[in-house]
């Protein structure tokens, strides 16, 4: 029947159920995997899901540049300071310091939070960077 409706032989059919079979087997073993390494790493599986979704954003966003391991892995880490910085709704380096606690030991370096501020407002001196703190904590590149 289906041979004389579709062309399609039962072997065809047959090709077809296997490779099904074998792509659901993937998915369940990437999500069991994927499940795994969110345990691993005290992480929600919607979290890591997040952040793997946002990694290849960033990475389709590269543009011209080779996604090199190298330029993929700098553009990730610079980034996610920036994120940091965001998240937090610092206005100044010190704010940014004090999100992390009142502890001395529990926050970043002078130096660190200088180095993130620099990366998210650029040389503000330039113009290259510029950074607005909207209501919440959260702030958008402008």
């Amino acid at each position: 029947m289906l041979e004389a409706e579709l062309a399609f032989s039962l072997a065809d059919r047959s090709k077809q159920d296997v490779a099904e079979v074998e792509s659901e087997f993937d998915m369940l073993v990437g999500r069991a995997r994927l499940r795994e390494i969110a345990t691993t790493h005290h992480i929600s599986l919607r979290a890591l899901n997040n952040l793997c979704r946002a990694v290849t954003q960033l990475i389709d966003e590269m543009g011209d540049r080779p996604r090199s391991y190298r330029n993929v892995v700098e553009r990730t880490h610079r980034l996610a300071k920036v994120a940091l910085w965001l998240v937090s709704g610092a206005r100044t380096q010190a704010e940014f310091r004090k999100y992390f606690g009142a502890a001395e030991r529990e926050m970043p370096t002078k130096s660190v939070a200088h180095q993130i501020y620099y990366e998210v407002f650029g040389d503000t001196e330039r113009g290259s960077g510029h950074l607005a703190v909207v209501q919440g904590g959260r702030g958008e590149m402008k």
